[in-house]
């Protein structure tokens, strides 16, 4: 049967470097207001994504980073930023906000904007799974459903002080019925991952 999603510990495990980060800014960072000034050098980290399902990790593709590194035009023309560098996420810890923020600082930047993604699966039999007893229904009857969830957040925090700008959080779910032989995961995947990225970049 569904195992269903978690959805405040999905939450709290793709948030928790930047929770721990906002809750130990220094006095400085809690005393000023917003200094950036227009336009701005602004830094995006993509950051390893985390899975709560074991054996099923994935990474960022390029055409997953295109989708958010395409308001970069809008925001040029809009006077908001200058230039956008992209930091090499797999280096980092999803979590090590700290890290991030000094190495975007030392390339110049006065922003960085930090992706993070989490995913669960939810893989279970429906009503027609037991014919799969008879073995050849395994290829025609669909009687596995498979449930994905991704979760993905961006966050910009400024390079000198640790101040935290602003934050967005996004989900996707997308759900597949197939014969337990023709379950394709992957593009179950891909297709909430799309989702996920489409809501956050709004």
């Amino acid at each position: 049967t569904s195992k269903g999603f978690d959805r405040e510990k999905l939450k709290d495990d793709i948030g928790s470097g930047e929770a721990a980060a906002a809750m130990n800014y220094g006095k400085k960072a809690k005393s000023e207001a917003s200094h950036l000034t227009f336009p701005f050098k602004l830094a995006v980290c993509f950051t390893n994504p985390k899975t709560n399902a074991k054996g099923k990790e994935w990474s960022w593709t390029s055409e997953d980073k295109k989708k958010i590194l395409s308001l970069e035009k809008n925001l040029k023309s809009s006077n908001i930023i200058s230039e956008m560098k992209i930091l090499d996420g797999s280096t980092y810890s999803a979590d090590d906000t700290e890290a991030i923020r000094k190495t975007a600082a030392n390339t110049g930047s006065d922003a960085v904007m930090i992706v993070k993604a989490i995913s669960d699966i939810d893989r279970y039999s429906n009503k027609y799974a037991p014919s799969y007893a008879l073995f050849f229904p395994l290829f025609c009857v669909p009687g596995t459903d498979v449930d994905y969830l991704v979760m993905t957040s961006a966050s910009m925090w400024d390079t000198d002080t640790n101040y935290l700008y602003l934050s967005a959080e996004a989900e996707g779910l997308s759900k597949e019925t197939s014969p337990e032989l023709l379950v394709k995961e992957e593009e179950v995947l891909e297709s909430a991952k799309n989702q996920s990225l489409i809501s956050l970049k709004k």
